[in-house]
């Protein structure tokens, strides 16, 4: 049986250490399935670090998230008299500590521990990669981070495209190429022979590969009609007959090959 290379983010790490991440079966179901054989991870080095940030900021905004909920429901209990509410108040705080970590940063360092061997790390390999893909991509701000480990995972790929291989993310603004407003090149990942899923599916990642490789890795299309295409074709719309033939011109310099 051929070895399938399963490539993960950010998102997978914070998934599988935060009890109320609504993926975090899926992602403890895909490290049972990797340590049993089944598949291989591969987890870029900067997926760890920024899951640190991550994992921390997440747990704050949950914490706030039910205080704000518990707070709310106690304020209407008193405002209309109402012991039912108070009680429903109690029990969101009462369950949410049934579920607390204590220490998050803690589970995920065991984590990493854990997956200490599922870890890629090729920085000339992968600076080299970041270099080919800036000029093409629309990541900017934010996304550098999102960035630099598509370029792990890109040059990681490059190092050995034979095995079967997919990128599992539930980033799909990030990782996606065939939305509308992808922000990577559209061919970044069928001309490396690895195929994308929006949720972490040992099984539904196999089965698109398979597809995938079928059909001789065709280049993914938009999931819609791009909307630039109906603004432009709104502008001409707009045009009369005297506009039409400098437009054309200025049309055929964009799209000639310099000289």
């Amino acid at each position: 049986m051929s070895m399938f290379f399963v490539y993960l983010e950010t998102n997978w790490l914070v998934s599988f250490i935060l009890p109320h991440h609504q993926w975090r079966g899926e992602a403890r179901s895909l490290l049972d399935a990797a340590e049993r054989g089944e598949c291989k991870l591969r987890i870029p080095v900067a997926a760890f670090l920024e899951a640190r940030h991550v994992v921390q900021r997440e747990t704050e905004d949950h914490a706030r998230a039910v205080k704000a909920v518990s707070e709310g429901l106690s304020a209407a209990a008193r405002n209309l008299n109402d012991p039912a509410l108070l009680a429903v108040a109690r029990d969101v705080v009462k369950a949410e500590s049934s579920y607390h970590l204590p220490d998050p940063q803690r589970e995920l360092e065991n984590l990493t521990a854990r997956c200490k061997s599922f870890m890629i790390h090729h920085p000339q390999e992968e600076q080299a990669a970041l270099d080919a893909l800036l000029p093409s991509v629309g990541m900017r701000g934010t996304d550098v981070v999102d960035l630099h480990i598509i370029s792990a995972i890109l040059a990681d790929r490059d190092l050995n495209r034979v095995p079967e291989a997919a990128v599992l993310s539930t980033n799909s603004k990030e990782f996606d190429v065939a939305g509308t407003t992808s922000k990577l090149p559209r061919d970044v990942y069928s001309k490396r022979r690895l195929v994308y899923l929006p949720k972490f599916n040992l099984a539904g990642a196999k089965a698109l590969w398979k597809r995938d490789d079928g059909r001789g890795w065709p280049t993914p299309q938009p999931t819609s009609p791009d909307p630039r295409r109906r603004e432009v074709q709104k502008l001409l719309s707009g045009l009369d007959d005297s506009q039409i033939d400098p437009l054309l011109e200025q049309l055929r310099k964009l799209v000639s090959p310099p000289s």
